[in-house]
């Protein structure tokens, strides 16, 4: 019987995301690495907005637009990853924790059976738990998601020995079973001393990020290890979206693009260089408040994040 996570309620984990954010929050990013942090040589990221994708550090190729599903059931899974596939969207994220892989993994089979993409057009996204952290984690989740890879395998959490678990996902990626490795949710602090233990940087980096908590610092910070910084809630998230989407600043950037409200926010998260996770299911406006977004209709298309002036332009997930 497992005995950490899967047993715990999604209101539990609410809880705990929540601290997690409050703790990132209030240590900031803005500690610099020790003289003697081991910063590895590598190029930055490299950004193409008319294609829609930003190539990492080791040349891998990810799409600036996704889906994340973090706190849906299977069925809201389900759906939500084939229609957004449906529309066009092609970066998807899921996680141990959230206990929906097997049907995050379903809503891609389907949309692979019906031609809607082929598998190296997607960019699949998922997170190790800490009591995933060995060969066994990695195949669990590979299995639960139907796949024989994923695109980039995270340690999801600064939790338990997370030293061990980039071990694992770096393993994981010599293997060949994730294409990039990243860290989320770690302060700069626990960043720094990962990267100086193994001598490795990861690929991306995820924090909770948005108009309300934007993550400046840490753009510096990780720009160090050529890292590409992705955000989670990036409509505020926790109930806050309809607040969020009622800014007046907002919904004048909104009418002065001719941009739906949600498209617009991520296309600010775009031009900041950040990412962004949002997810819904229903082809109709989500009412529940924990992930306030929603999925592409049949006739909606995945939008491309807008042209930015600044240097350095991030991945923005979707959730219009």
């Amino acid at each position: 019987m497992r005995t950490t996570y899967q047993n715990v309620s999604r209101r539990g984990f609410l809880a705990l995301a929540g601290g997690t954010a409050a703790m990132l929050a209030a240590c900031g990013h803005a500690e610099a690495p020790s003289a003697d942090t081991v910063i590895p040589e590598a190029d930055g990221p490299i950004y193409d907005l008319e294609a829609g994708h930003v190539t990492l550090s080791n040349g891998v190729e990810m799409p600036l637009t996704g889906i994340g599903t973090y706190d849906l059931s299977d069925a809201e899974a389900e759906e939500s990853v084939y229609w957004t596939i449906e529309a066009g969207g092609r970066l998807i994220d899921t996680a141990a924790a959230y206990n929906n892989e097997a049907a995050v993994g379903r809503g891609i089979a389907r949309a692979l059976a019906d031609g809607l993409a082929t598998r190296e057009e997607l960019f699949v996204t998922t997170k190790l738990w800490q009591d995933g952290y060995s060969e066994a984690g990695v195949d669990g989740a590979l299995s639960r998601l139907g796949l024989d890879y994923v695109d980039l395998l995270f340690v999801h959490q600064a939790m338990g020995n997370y030293q061990h678990g980039y071990e694992v996902v770096l393993a994981a990626q010599e293997a060949g079973k994730t294409r990039c490795v990243g860290l989320s949710n770690h302060t700069d602090g626990q960043f720094a001393e990962v990267v100086t233990s193994m001598g490795v940087a990861p690929q991306v980096a995820q924090y909770e990020s948005h108009l309300h908590l934007q993550r400046h610092a840490a753009q510096g910070f990780l720009a160090q290890y050529g890292t590409q910084l992705e955000d989670w809630f990036p409509l505020g998230g926790r109930g806050n979206t309809v607040t969020y989407l009622q800014n007046p600043e907002v919904l004048s950037i909104a009418e002065s693009c001719g941009k739906a409200l949600p498209r617009s926010s991520s296309a600010g998260t775009c031009k900041r260089a950040a990412s962004s996770c949002p997810a819904r299911t229903t082809a109709t406006t989500s009412t529940r408040t924990s992930r306030s977004s929603t999925s592409p209709s049949r006739t909606t298309r995945w939008p491309a994040c807008a042209h930015s002036t600044r240097t350095a332009p991030t991945l923005a997930w979707w959730a219009a």
